[in-house]
């Protein structure tokens, strides 16, 4: 379980042209009083308990460039639950140029177990037209540094930030996981009200990506992070009043990652079924998939289902959940009990 503490972007030395204060830093505050800080604190650990490892996150700025003191209170107002053994550890998120060896020693003195590192590309070109103010060696570098050090650790990703192609972006995930983090966070680049951003977006310099193309992008990380061993943890920014409020285009769905799996396995289904013999007669093919996938590949109102029979008119697509099956496969289940298609 994450307890999460927005901070409004303290620390930060850039002003990135996607960046949005109060997106990022939704209903958060510069310090949290002791007593505000216990009654969140309380209110997660009530309304869910303690299953499995309990973490007090600080998000929303670059912890590691805040004030000392501002750290210090922090560190001071999660010390107290942690002696309580009420949470196990921190989570913090910064950025790649913030990481240091002194700081990380900083960080572990401090119970932080989790960082969570705004790598965003690693494409300089793309970096430098985001204002990012650091290079792609710089992210690499401190991603080893995170690792090495014994920090889990979280890597966030972008896509479709100005001038980045497909290309840049399928990269940035293959060295991504060739880095082998604990963890990925993608979500795809949204236009908000005052940011660099939304001032190119005016004049036409900037295009977001469509959701098609997020979503085709986003099923392709997907992929290459699931073969490579690295969980995904978020596609997506989460929906709050904020975000609503100030965006002002761009391919934002409340339920993306579900767009995203429901796309993986309609591919998936294609490709299994273009092993199969032509279709020469009426027969009907059963998918296996698990019971917590089921709605992802029937697709929104069952639009894959209608896909593939639009696609294989002489085929009819059956689902079948399996409580055997793992999550997130799909294979071809026998038909007749004897073979994978049968004639209907």
């Amino acid at each position: 379980m994450i307890i999460p503490f927005f901070l409004r972007n303290r620390g930060c030395p850039h002003r990135c042209v996607f960046c949005s204060e109060t997106v990022t830093g939704g209903d958060g505050a510069d310090v949290f009083p002791e007593a505000v800080f216990r009654e969140n604190v309380e209110k997660h650990l009530r309304s869910r308990g303690k299953k499995g490892p309990v973490e007090i996150a600080f998000y929303g700025g670059n912890f590691l460039e805040m004030d000392e003191t501002v750290q210090e209170h922090l560190f001071r107002a999660a010390r107290f639950w942690i002696e309580k053994k009420a949470v196990d550890s921190l989570r913090l998120s910064t950025r790649p140029d913030s990481i240091t060896e002194k700081r990380l020693a900083f960080l572990r003195k401090h119970h932080v177990g989790t960082l969570e590192i705004g790598v965003q590309s690693l494409a300089d070109g793309v970096l430098e037209k985001a204002r990012r103010g650091h290079t792609a060696d710089d992210a690499r570098r401190a991603v080893r540094m995170s690792l090495d050090g014994g920090f889990r650790t979280a890597v966030h990703l972008m896509t479709g930030l100005p001038g980045e192609k497909a290309s840049d972006f399928i990269e940035t995930v293959l060295e991504t996981a060739a880095l082998r983090p604990h963890m990925v966070r993608i979500h795809p680049t949204l236009v908000f009200r005052n940011t660099g951003l939304e001032a190119a977006w005016k004049t036409g310099a900037y295009t977001p990506l469509s959701l098609e193309e997020a979503v085709n992008r986003c099923r392709a990380a997907l992929e290459i992070f699931e073969k490579a061993g690295v969980s995904v943890i978020r596609v997506g920014l989460q929906q709050t009043e904020a975000l609503i409020g100030e965006l002002v285009a761009g391919p934002y769905h409340p339920a993306l990652r579900d767009l995203v799996a429901s796309s993986s396995f309609l591919e998936r289904a294609k490709t299994l079924l273009e092993t199969l013999p032509p279709e020469r007669e009426k027969r009907r093919v059963v998918f296996r998939v698990s019971p917590r996938d089921g709605s992802s590949f029937r697709g929104h109102r069952g639009e894959n289902v209608r896909k593939l029979q639009n696609l294989y008119p002489r085929t009819d697509i059956e689902v079948r959940e399996d409580g055997d099956a793992r999550r997130g496969s799909l294979s071809l289940a026998p038909a007749d009990g004897k073979g994978q298609a049968a004639p209907a």
